[in-house]
């Protein structure tokens, strides 16, 4: 009995989405932990966060910065300056929202430390957390860390200059949901009124140089299950590069003895298993 394709994608869909899904839950449950109100702007920061990416990842597609670009995924010394210097800027000023000057010479560490010295650390954090976002350049990795360093100065200030005011009143929960909202409009419709609502995708490189060698970082991989009635065979398929190589073959015969578990296969992708009369092929990613 063949497998049915389309339960296996649905499954594997599932997994992915709900993960991405998960993580913004688990961010939303942390503030209503501590804040104890319902944060509506958190999807809505996770967005910003997003398009914030785009910066480096192809930064000609966005408006207002695609002046400092030189290509669609690159950018000229200007841009490359102003990048550093606002992800060195993010890193020092998420520091400082957990305590002011104070929180920058090292009084959140849980231990006494020469303020100079503390200071120094975080500069010397803040430069090389710069220096990779513009060495990485215009790779997914580089703008993922640019979008965490960004947001985490931006998100701080909501709290700073919105919920803290409100706090302070001792508004009721009601009042808080209001404002919540509200946050979460704003930042939704600048977000469009910057960017439009067209779909934007990232440019994901299969392949990153590194120490003079290539490393594969493609985390997107091809599972080739291939049922019959005299076995199982699974295939994990590297996409990247062209056609689609086979990384790992595993099969398993529950009429007789195992087959096989081995590296490599030694049948070429999306041809039939050795086994007689063949495997019907499914593909799922």
């Amino acid at each position: 009995m063949a497998a049915e394709p389309g339960l296996l994608n649905a499954i594997l869909t599932g997994v992915v989405t709900g993960s991405i899904i998960a993580l913004g839950a688990i961010g939303l449950a942390l503030v209503y932990d501590i804040a104890e109100v319902p944060n509506f702007a958190h999807g809505d920061l996770l967005t910003l966060g997003a398009y914030a990416a785009l910066l480096v990842n192809k930064p000609d597609t966005v408006p207002l910065f695609d002046v400092l670009a030189t290509g669609t995924r690159s950018v000229g010394t200007a841009g490359t300056a102003f990048l550093f210097v606002v992800t060195v800027g993010s890193v020092l000023g998420a520091v400082y929202h957990l305590g002011g000057v104070d929180a920058l010479k090292g009084s959140w560490w849980g231990f006494d430390v020469n303020p100079a010295v503390a200071l120094g650390v975080h500069v010397a954090l803040a430069v090389v957390v710069g220096g990779l976002v513009v060495a990485g350049i215009p790779t997914y990795p580089s703008a993922l860390l640019f979008s965490v360093a960004l947001l985490g100065a931006v998100v701080p200030l909501t709290e700073s200059f919105v919920f803290r005011k409100f706090r302070e009143k001792d508004v009721e929960l009601a009042m808080m949901l209001i404002v919540s909202l509200a946050m979460a409009f704003i930042i939704r419709f600048s977000i469009q009124t910057v960017f439009g609502g067209d779909i934007r995708f990232y440019e994901v490189d299969a392949t990153v140089n590194a120490a003079g060698s290539t490393l594969n970082i493609a985390n997107a991989k091809f599972f080739d299950i291939s049922v019959a009635g005299n076995g199982l065979v699974v295939d994990i398929l590297n996409p990247g590069g062209g056609d689609p190589t086979s990384l790992l073959t595993l099969g398993y015969a529950w009429l007789g003895r195992p087959r096989w578990a081995r590296w490599r296969s030694s049948w070429s992708a999306g041809s039939s298993s050795p086994a007689a009369g063949g495997f019907p092929r499914t593909r799922s990613t």
